[in-house]
């Protein structure tokens, strides 16, 4: 079993303008070589990283002049990926990716995402890097029922904000792009000044978009809000209710009813989010109008299907120019 490091350790001072500190969390007594990008070092096993990695197992296949440096013993390997990248990355190539949380919670799977797609993309990892683009595919799913289940929990139009854009560039940096269409959709939910200026990271730096993404985010709206308008009000003007004679316990005056109620509706300018979640088709007609059970679900099939459209046309909305 690896030996970690239990407690804390002291730093080292290698001589250099700064101390380096070690990794506490990917930190092994019985490891035989270090890692230290900024001024953290982190203490593994070749064996595991020349598995894992092709990259790396090019790099320690030959005695290079940088692995003169040593440190307890071990030889040294200098790198410039960022620390936080470095630990997940790491973490996942000695424990398994299992230990790195569930994919299904945004605020706390996207560093590790982003780190497997990033570094698994950098080494050649592509067993970690597929799990990157799996978990990213969870996160922004093509499916209407997945979908659905993505706004449950959040709170507010800014939930998550720099993650949405930081996913949106990865998605573009990789050629994704199905995910990099949904990744726009989360952005263009944004407030304008978040949109525009970027969104603090958790290390304090602003994930922006690139100037095309931006520009399709901004001309995106404009489509989206009439999607909005289009699905709540002009695509019910064929609705005639479930008309199965004998099940439905409503009359005409009902669909009538409802149909005015909705050409009339003053929609909110700032709406652009078309797929939001069928719980506004049921309240409408369920609790507004109080329409039998038959008529309801035909109801909120009619609106499924549509949202189902949007959500695999999104690039209609967008205007992209998706590199190769």
């Amino acid at each position: 079993m690896p030996k970690r490091a239990r407690g804390s350790s002291p730093d080292v001072d290698d001589g250099s303008e700064k101390s380096l500190k070690r990794s506490e969390h990917v930190w092994f007594e019985d490891g035989n070589i270090v890692l230290i990008t900024q001024n953290t070092m982190f203490k593994v096993y070749r064996g595991l990283l020349a598995s894992a990695s092709p990259v790396f197992r090019d790099m320690l296949s030959i005695r290079q002049p940088e692995l003169a440096e040593e440190i307890e013993g071990c030889p040294v390997v200098r790198l410039d990926d960022a620390v936080e990248d470095m630990s997940h990355f790491l973490t996942a190539i000695v424990d398994g990716v299992q230990v790195l949380g569930s994919s299904s919670h945004t605020d706390s799977s996207w560093p590790v995402t982003r780190a497997l797609l990033r570094l698994g993309d950098k080494y050649g990892a592509d067993t970690l890097f597929n799990e990157g683009k799996a978990r990213l595919e969870k996160t922004l799913p093509n499916s209407i029922e997945a979908w659905d289940a993505l706004y449950e929990g959040e709170t507010g139009r800014n939930s998550k904000c720099s993650y949405f854009i930081g996913m949106a560039n990865a998605a573009r940096e990789f050629n994704m792009k199905g995910l990099h269409l949904r990744a726009l959709y989360r952005c263009a939910q944004l407030e304008t000044k978040i949109l525009v200026g970027g969104c603090p990271g958790a290390d304090g730096t602003y994930e922006h978009l690139s100037t095309v993404d931006l520009t399709a985010c901004i001309d995106g709206r404009h489509r989206l809000h009439e999607a909005v308008i289009k699905l709540r009000s002009d695509e019910w003007a064929y609705w005639d209710g479930f008309a199965v004679e004998g099940e439905c316990t409503c009359d005409d005056a009902d669909v009538h009813d409802l149909r005015r109620y909705l050409n009339d509706m003053k929609w909110d300018s700032m709406d652009f989010d078309p797929l939001e979640d069928k719980f506004w088709a049921k309240n409408m007609l369920k609790e507004n109008f109080d329409f039998c059970q038959c008529c309801t679900t035909a109801g909120l099939h009619l609106y499924e299907y549509y949202r189902r459209r949007i959500l695999g046309s999104l690039e209609n909305f967008f205007d992209i120019e998706q590199s190769n």
